[in-house]
């Protein structure tokens, strides 16, 4: 909208939302070039990101970028703010801090949004601080939002201060009923320094010196970003390495073979990923499969590739006995953290079998859809999974013969990757329990 004097007018939609995610939080920066904003879209990290697009002439706009893994996590980043002195205020619950939300500030250097630092106390506490904003005027005065009087469940405002070290304790007399955070130099305060004095006096820097506008960012260091997927690949039943499977790294949002290979006589592979690839946001999804097993895809995040790479990867062989056959990839469903009637009745079958036969050890693994929070999902897939196996530990079971383990929502059934529009049920089609036979007991 536009302020024409009087009243806000000419309301128009900006050329980027989307009925598929949300765009939110919107915030300017001080030059005017850059709309920062919070938004869920697909290539994030987690959750909400904070992302920023180019402001052109005509009220026309550049494409969306992500602003990164150093400031980005699993969890939500909100509340963008850019002051003058080109410092990103922001709150997080992925970075380490107090407790729920937190204040935290990231510098644009070499191109790249980051080392981001906690603002520490008084400015956080173990409830949510959020919505941190500088007083145009006088850098060293400003609002945030938080919940942290009472019992946390109504946000107010506070007023911030910093104060010079000869500066009395008393109130500020222009603001006698504020509710008042002093930021003190004494405190452990070094993320946030109170600009110097000529900054304030010193007429609006060169545009020259600004950052540079997004046609800059392919500058950004691909060291960040790993340069090949390298793991091994076992048995599911026996931990021996795999030979000659095929594994295929695709792009997960077009499907484009990116790169393929067979793995090796010890069952270790390398994948090199191409430059053009190694992108904030990029997903990836990872096809492993061999004659006699049980194809495996995996889907995740650029970021995320190193972590997978270490775990591993596993296929469950494709049993011939009839009796293995009985249990093993049966899917038991659950809804919000609770397995249905359904699947305590297929809890009921692998119980009949496990003390029937009870040699046979299996995993029951937890797995989500690709909604919501990446590390929520985690533990809930963990919950579930143990879940199943205390009923199966209240029916006889012995706990020598069940393995629970969650995994999130890495192991998706469907091409409901995050981020893609899908129904209910397709998205329920990804939260089961799978029962693998994993091995046998000596």
């Amino acid at each position: 909208m536009e302020f024409d004097g009087k009243d806000w007018v000419n309301e128009r939609e900006v050329p980027f939302n989307s009925d598929e995610f949300d765009n939110a939080h919107p915030a300017v920066s001080p030059d005017d070039k850059f709309l920062y904003f919070v938004s869920n879209r697909p290539g994030g990290y987690g959750g909400t990101d904070l992302w920023r697009v180019e402001r052109r002439a005509n009220r026309t706009y550049g494409s969306p970028s992500n602003l990164g893994p150093r400031v980005n996590t699993f969890g939500d980043e909100r509340y963008p703010f850019v002051s003058k002195d080109n410092i990103l205020y922001f709150a997080s619950d992925g970075h380490s801090g107090f407790g729920g939300l937190d204040l935290f500030r990231a510098e644009y250097l070499n191109g790249i949004w980051g080392n981001t630092q906690n603002m520490m106390r008084p400015f956080n506490s173990d409830k949510d601080d959020f919505g941190y904003v500088i007083n145009p005027t006088d850098p060293q005065k400003g609002l945030l939002s938080t919940n942290r009087q009472g019992d946390g469940t109504e946000d107010v405002i506070f007023y911030v201060q910093y104060l010079d070290e000869e500066e009395s304790e008393e109130p500020a007399a222009e603001e006698p009923a504020a509710d008042i955070i002093r930021a003190e130099p004494e405190t452990e305060m070094v993320p946030v320094t109170r600009p110097e004095p000529v900054v304030v006096a010193e007429p609006v820097p060169d545009p020259v010196q600004e950052p540079e506008p997004v046609e800059e960012e392919p500058k950004v260091d691909l060291s960040i970003f790993p340069s090949a997927l390298n793991s091994m690949l076992i048995s599911s039943f026996n931990g021996n390495p795999l030979s000659g499977a095929t594994v295929i790294l695709s792009d997960a949002f077009t499907g484009t073979v990116i790169n393929r290979g067979t793995t090796g006589e010890n069952g270790r592979f390398s994948l090199a990923i191409p430059d053009a690839y190694r992108l904030e946001g990029q997903e990836f999804e990872i096809t492993v499969s061999k004659n006699e097993f049980n194809t495996r895809k995996v889907v995740g995040n650029i970021m995320e590739l190193e972590e997978i790479g270490s775990a591993g990867f596993s296929l469950t062989p494709i049993f011939e006995e009839t009796d293995l056959n009985e249990i093993s990839d049966l899917s038991i469903p659950y809804e919000g953290q609770n397995i249905t009637t359904e699947g305590f009745s297929l809890l009921d079958q692998v119980a009949a079998y496990l003390l029937s036969n009870p040699n046979v050890v299996i995993k029951l693994n937890g797995h989500t859809d690709a909604r919501g929070n990446r590390m929520t999902n985690l533990t809930t897939s963990q919950t579930v999974a143990e879940k199943a196996e205390a009923y199966l530990l209240s029916k006889g079971v012995p706990d020598d013969n069940l393995i629970p383990r969650g995994y999130g929502e890495r192991y998706l059934q469907n091409n409901c990757r995050r981020g893609k529009l899908c129904s209910e049920a397709e998205h329920m089609n990804n939260r089961r329990i799978e029962v693998v036979v994993w091995r046998f007991l000596q």
